[in-house]
């Protein structure tokens, strides 16, 4: 649901009637400004609240780059929304940086907290895998690098 814009054409200037003071009219340059200001406050809102869909896989997701639809540089802040591959669900908000960052999603699993971890960063319109782990917090397994992180969507934020 979009944020309703002022849609008419804009004005052009009409004869006015010289003995009313300009304070006391409202101009084509008047209402158009109003129009320009209150549009730009909807795209705000707008990408404030829904963002720009740059990737989705409502299926499985996926655990392997994924390329965006649009050049991540352009965008302030990321939501990724992720599962593993025991359906534990998360979302991620991240900023845009080339540097790496960290999603994860814990579950209890018995009497064990199991950890899945995945390194991601950004790179035009690459978003880039570049480590996953997955460990058991109370158990004696060792670490594990299994690749069980699948990103099911990613929305920009500017």
């Amino acid at each position: 649901m979009a944020v309703s814009k002022i849609q008419y054409v804009n004005k052009e200037q009409m004869t006015s009637i010289p003995t009313v003071p300009a304070k006391n009219k409202c101009t084509a340059d008047d209402l158009n400004e109003i129009k320009t200001v209150v549009n730009n406050n909807a795209d705000i809102l707008d990408d404030a609240a829904y963002g720009t869909l740059l990737y989705q896989d409502v299926g499985t997701g996926t655990n392997t780059d994924i390329t965006l639809s649009e050049n991540s540089s352009n965008f302030s802040y990321f939501d990724i929304y992720y599962r593993n591959n025991d359906n534990v669900y998360g979302i991620a908000r991240v900023p845009y940086t080339t540097n790496d960052t960290f999603i994860a999603t814990f579950a209890a699993t018995g009497s064990d907290i199991v950890v899945k971890t995945a390194t991601i960063s950004f790179s035009g319109t690459t978003l880039q895998r570049s480590y996953t782990r997955e460990k058991g917090l109370n158990s004696t397994n060792p670490t594990s690098d299994r690749n069980y992180i699948y990103i099911m969507k990613v929305v920009g934020h500017k």
